[in-house]
C-alpha cells in the first residue's frame, strides 16, 4: 500500500495537491487524503497490536518510520 501511495505522490504536482475535493460531505486540499489514509493505517495497527496481545502472541518491536 505504502509503495502504491508513494508513486501516487510522485505523480501529483504541488498544484493538484492544493486543488480542494469534497470528501465525507467536507472541502479538503488533496494532499489532506494523504494525512488521512496514513493516520488510518496507524489506527488499525494499534487495534492488531491490542488483539494480538490478548491472544497470546507477542508482536514484534516496532521501529517506527
Amino acid at each position: 500500500m505504502y509503495d502504491f501511495l508513494e508513486e501516487v505522490l510522485e505523480s501529483k504536482s504541488n498544484e493538484e495537491m492544493e486543488e480542494t475535493i469534497d470528501f465525507g460531505g467536507e472541502e479538503m486540499p488533496v494532499w489532506r487524503l494523504f494525512d488521512i489514509v496514513e493516520n488510518h493505517s496507524i489506527h488499525h495497527r494499534g487495534y492488531s497490536l491490542v488483539y494480538m496481545r490478548m491472544n497470546g502472541v507477542a508482536p514484534k518491536g516496532y521501529l517506527g518510520w
